[in-house]
């Protein structure tokens, strides 16, 4: 499950939470801690990891940029 979440009013993180077949939740992995990162999609890459895309909005008020993200896929996910 690819998400969104926010720690704190001014901040976001990016997270993928996997789940075994009966929706137990097994891990979570945040990307981007004390950043402005949004979720927008991934993809599974060859190599068992993700690309996960979205935007980062910590940079100045009213500019995003792109954010790409390629995990490990060593991590588990």
């Amino acid at each position: 499950i690819l998400s969104t979440k926010s720690p704190s009013s001014s901040r976001s993180v990016i997270s993928i939470v996997t789940a075994d077949a009966t929706g137990n939740k097994l891990s979570v992995n945040d990307f981007g801690l004390s950043t402005g990162l949004t979720a927008s999609s991934f993809q599974i890459t060859p190599d068992g990891g993700f690309i996960i895309a979205g935007t980062n909005e910590v940079t100045e008020e009213n500019n995003t940029t792109l954010a790409l993200i390629k995990t490990n896929a060593a991590l588990g996910l």
